[in-house]
């Protein structure tokens, strides 16, 4: 799949929390990417450019755009040209990029797949492009924010746990009580049964004490794919 540089145009920006937004760019008609591949943004400001990596949340069979989900942080450089950006303007993009991709050919009965924040952003496309096609495999998605207020396309995962009898969706707070699970992510990924394949998406602590926790319970490095966005 070859990578390419383009010109793209800012289709929409939608505020989903208080600090994460989901941009959708224009592309040229031959782009393609896979599930769980990621592009790389370039932002300008005054007189300065510096290229950002995002993760693509929409599946290649709805290949009309390319979506992303950005984090934003006070003072942080892209944070603050998405701020001002607005309807059509011009970004250069380039990809796609990664090996993180759901693995057709994994004979595993279970795939679990474990993240926090924006990290949550591949596997919505591996789940919307996978899971009709994978019917015989049980797919269980674990994602962890601060409170209630930091989710994201919780209401997506819960509409594709209705339709799809194969996937379990398992939201977790970290820093407020409720009704649901509450704690770390870690704690509530199921016990290692050989059977299973995990993917794990997030910062750097996350992914490397996720990795870590599942190595210590017997579970093999090949039954193990990570991606760190740090």
């Amino acid at each position: 799949m070859d990578i390419q540089t383009f010109s793209a145009g800012l289709i929409t920006k939608e505020q989903l929390t208080s600090d994460v937004f989901r941009l959708t760019f224009t592309h040229p008609p031959n782009f393609t990417f896979k599930a769980g591949q990621f592009v790389q943004i370039k932002f300008e400001k005054d007189g300065e450019s510096k290229w950002r990596s995002y993760s693509i949340v929409n599946p290649p069979s709805h290949n009309s755009m390319i979506e992303v989900i950005v984090k934003l942080i006070d003072g942080g450089f892209a944070s603050e040209v998405i701020k001002e950006s607005h309807h059509n303007q011009k970004y250069e993009i380039k990809g796609p990029f990664g090996n993180f991709i759901y693995d057709e050919s994994d004979t595993s009965e279970n795939i679990v797949m474990i993240c926090t924040g924006t990290g949550v952003a591949p596997f919505y496309s591996m789940l919307k492009e996978h899971l009709s096609k994978q019917s015989n495999k049980n797919f269980r998605l674990l994602f962890g924010v601060r409170t209630m207020e930091n989710f994201f396309l919780k209401d997506k995962f819960e509409i594709m746990e209705k339709r799809h009898n194969n996937f379990k969706f398992v939201p977790v707070l970290s820093r407020q009580e409720w009704e649901g699970k509450q704690g770390h992510v870690q704690n509530f990924i199921p016990k290692p049964d050989g059977k299973t394949t995990y993917y794990i998406c997030g910062l750097k602590d996350l992914v490397l004490d996720t990795e870590k926790l599942l190595m210590d319970n017997g579970v093999s490095e090949s039954k193990i794919k990570k991606e760190r966005y740090s």
